[in-house]
């Protein structure tokens, strides 16, 4: 009997291997990497899930360049709720994170912070500091191309969707602002993170949005201009016959040959151009690192001050009109005892006193409040002018040639463009000496 099943047992564990065998044999999916539906994913279906949820911009891809912006300055605030040191700070730090989150959305080729808007580039962004406070921030925009389109302007005719738009020297502008809740540093989450990110968010999809009204066409158009204009900029008679002004904006009405000798220099040279602003992106994201951490502070710091500055007034208004009330009672209620026997001008006098002694009280507690809420006023001042971080000048060694380029970025910058004049013009004219 025992023998039997025996048997029996090992003839259904044969029949078992060889049903799994023959799943295996002809089963068409892989399961050599774990395809359960529970657990972590495989590093290989997360990746692939990235890639569909990103757009895919298989476009050109336009270059970007945001000079640093207007810091706001105003000669008639300075002083009162703005510090021009802090300002000047901020025209840095703002322009460099409207970088980084177009960076972030990768529908540009390079984004480029500049000292000013002599640079090359497709696209030009150019921002001004309308209000920074710790707690209340705008900042304004104007986005032109190299033709000198404003693209702004191009975009919203005929669209319902640009709201808000303002005319400024000629530019469509259009602002963003934003205000910091009074318990966003008490958040973990928020810990080293930008207050102000939601304004630059803003910014960058309105940016993005501008892309759509661009055919590859016009795109690439752009481009070769880009590439004329720097030519332009170091022999105008060479290369001003292949564009024409209309309207004060630039169109290609040709292209030099790529064998030209001339357009091949020029092109060369903006390689080397790009490269020095890309070095020069590394000093800007050095500035941001070394301020950092002030900076957030400040704003933290800021929208405390301003928060506690905010209950104080409120604290000293309602103070100070209580007591003015129980002024205008105890004047009241001694008219209308004046008449009465001389226990009630006893008793009326005593309230008259109580009441006028309560409301001087609270009169010098609102006052009280009322300097405490300037002390905070200039906790903020004080904390707005220890921001005080300019960019060092720096020394830059080239490869075939070297030269000290000395002062601030924009100094340098443009000693960096009369260097590359200087070489253009040895190369054309090698037997000269410059």
């Amino acid at each position: 009997m025992w023998i039997w099943v025996k048997q029996v047992i090992i003839y259904l564990l044969v029949l078992s291997m060889v049903g799994c065998n023959s799943q295996a044999m002809f089963n068409t999916k892989d399961d050599s990497i774990d395809q359960s539906d529970v657990g972590p994913a495989t590093s290989s279906k997360i990746e692939a899930s990235i890639v569909e949820e990103q757009p895919i911009n298989r476009g050109r891809k336009l270059d970007v360049i945001i000079p640093i912006f207007d810091s706001g300055l105003d000669d008639e605030v300075i002083g009162e709720t703005v510090w021009a040191e802090l300002r000047r700070s901020e025209a840095t730090i703002f322009a460099n994170q409207l970088k980084a989150t177009l960076d972030a959305t990768g529908q540009f080729a390079a984004v480029r912070v500049t000292p000013d808007a002599t640079a090359t580039g497709e696209l030009y962004i150019q921002g001004r500091i309308e209000q920074s406070t710790g707690h209340d921030v705008e900042i304004s925009l104007s986005v032109s191309s190299i033709t000198g389109e404003d693209v702004i302007a191009r975009s919203a005719a005929g669209s319902f969707s640009f709201a808000k738009l303002i005319n400024r020297d000629g530019r469509t502008i259009k602002s963003f602002e934003h205000t910091v809740d009074k318990n966003y540093f008490t958040n973990l989450r928020n810990d080293k993170q930008q207050a102000y990110q939601p304004v630059f968010d803003q910014a960058s999809d309105f940016v993005v949005s501008l892309l759509k009204k661009y055919s590859e066409a016009e795109k690439a158009e752009l481009g070769n201009l880009s590439d004329l204009r720097f030519a332009a900029s170091f022999s105008e008679d060479a290369f001003s016959e292949y564009m024409v002004i209309e309207k004060g904006e630039t169109h290609l009405v040709g292209m030099p040959s790529m064998d030209d000798p001339m357009y091949q220099k020029v092109r060369a040279l903006r390689v080397r151009d790009q490269l020095f602003i890309d070095n020069l992106q590394n000093e800007y994201q050095g500035f941001n690192q070394q301020i950092n951490e002030s900076y957030l502070l400040w704003q933290e710091q800021s929208l405390e001050e301003h928060v506690l500055k905010k209950e104080a007034k409120a604290r000293s208004t309602k103070k100070i009109l209580g007591g003015i009330a129980l002024i205008g009672l105890a004047i009241l209620s001694a008219s209308s005892n004046s008449g009465s026997n001389s226990v009630g001008d006893n008793a009326a006098a005593t309230a008259t006193v109580a009441a006028g002694v309560a409301a001087v009280g609270l009169i010098s507690s609102g006052i009280h409040d009322r300097k405490e809420a300037a002390m905070h006023n200039e906790t903020i001042k004080e904390l707005g002018q220890s921001v005080d971080i300019e960019m060092s000048p720096q020394v830059v060694a080239f490869e075939e040639r070297e030269k000290e380029l000395v002062g601030d970025s924009a100094e340098q910058f443009q000693q960096w463009r009369s260097f590359l004049k200087t070489i253009y013009e040895l190369e054309k004219t090698p037997d000269v000496q410059l």
